[in-house]
């Protein structure tokens, strides 16, 4: 990431001073988000935003003294940390609010998947958060099993078997809320 960041800066003078900095605080800004949003894949979307501000702001802190430049950027990092947590919550207290069927069988999915076309139903899939959108996509459109995609995301079957079940209840809304489905007893 370092590398598209400093492809970034559009002064060159800038570039020596951004990766000391990166290098510096790294591990400090991913643990400000991490204990704010407790969720690794959140405090990296956090951590991001948190560079970009701070390339977009590297004339402000030129000259300036460490402990204010730390001060500077942990802000930062907490500010898109929270952020991101009020924008996490708002999807949640949604998600929570909608009804679901019991139970969402694959069937289900696979049924929707073949009547809808592809292309409405991996839009939906596309919506999802990146870690359920890889489990979802191999294991609806390339029929891969659960043990298949934890090998080739180099994790544990349990972790793939969570991203399926979460993802496949957020693509059912999804895919109802865009009445591409209508649900098992819906519509008879």
């Amino acid at each position: 990431m370092l590398m598209l960041y400093l492809s970034m800066l559009e002064a060159e003078s800038d570039k020596p001073d951004f990766k000391q900095i990166y290098h510096k605080y790294h591990d400090d800004i991913f643990r400000r988000a991490y204990r704010i949003l407790r969720n690794a894949e959140d405090a990296e979307d956090a951590m991001q935003e948190t560079w970009i501000r701070v390339l977009k702001s590297m004339d402000a802190l030129r000259g300036k003294d460490e402990a204010v430049v730390r001060a500077y950027i942990l802000t930062i990092a907490r500010n898109q940390s929270i952020s991101l947590l009020r924008k996490r919550n708002k999807e949640r207290e949604l998600f929570e609010s909608t009804s679901f069927p019991e139970q969402i069988s694959d069937e289900d999915l696979f049924e929707a998947c073949e009547s809808e076309g592809i292309s409405r139903v991996k839009a939906c899939i596309d919506m999802l958060g990146e870690a359920q959108r890889d489990v979802i996509t191999m294991y609806y459109l390339y029929h891969r099993s659960l043990k298949e995609i934890a090998k080739l995301f180099n994790i544990s079957e349990t972790v793939a078997e969570s991203r399926w079940n979460h993802g496949r209840v957020r693509l059912m809304y999804l895919l109802k809320r865009r009445g591409i489905y209508a649900g098992e007893n819906e519509g008879e």
